[in-house]
């Protein structure tokens, strides 16, 4: 069957299509943006495209591989925005108390907290490191278990005291020593990984 009326039209104009993507490519200007490139091989053996770009500030022309057109160069005397710029901004942006207000705003809101954080534990602070009750619990595990990681034998080191039974799950059991147990830092971290799932 013969392609006939607007299908026969359709075919040729993506042929068209094509011909002119061949002709563009080959020519080093981009389908896209329509902007001249290069191909340059990076140090790593890669072929990435380098775009011409004019600065708008002195006129000067390099191979970058932005394809930002209205971007100047590094170099240009005419650069309308410096690092330096950029801090004299930001400082007279916080002398204004109005603006500070609106950051504090912003961040109240956008920053969770009490029960709708993540980590919420119903207002429950965690005093556990560093009391004497728990430093004096820590020390009698090590001292029965002498000094050696349960899991792995591992003597000295990095030594953790871990609870059987968890602090935060029972707090009755905090401080009881059969509730506890030596274990390595490796080892510890695999019996919490394991609790977890």
């Amino acid at each position: 069957m013969k392609p006939t009326g607007s299908l026969k039209k359709s075919l040729t104009l993506r042929k068209l299509y094509d011909i002119i993507y061949i002709v563009k490519t080959l020519s080093g200007i981009c389908i896209n943006n329509h902007m001249e490139f290069i191909r340059v091989r990076d140090k790593g053996g890669a072929s990435r495209r380098h775009y011409k770009r004019i600065c708008g500030g002195c006129g000067r022309t390099d191979w970058v591989l932005s394809t930002r057109r209205d971007a100047n160069c590094p170099k240009c005397p005419k650069r309308t925005r410096t690092k330096e710029s950029y801090s004299k901004v930001a400082k007279a942006n916080w002398a204004k108390p109005e603006y500070r207000k609106n950051h504090a705003d912003a961040m109240e809101k956008a920053v969770r907290r009490g029960p709708e954080h993540h980590w919420w534990n119903g207002g429950k602070a965690k005093p556990r490191s560093f009391t004497p009750e728990y430093m004096e619990w820590r020390k009698k595990i090590y001292e029965r278990d002498d000094f050696t990681c349960q899991k792995c034998g591992e003597v000295g080191g990095n030594l953790n005291a871990h609870h059987i039974k968890s602090w935060a799950k029972h707090p009755d059991l905090r401080y009881i020593i059969e509730n506890g147990i030596t274990l390595c830092y490796g080892c510890h971290r695999q019996e919490h990984r394991y609790a977890n799932k």
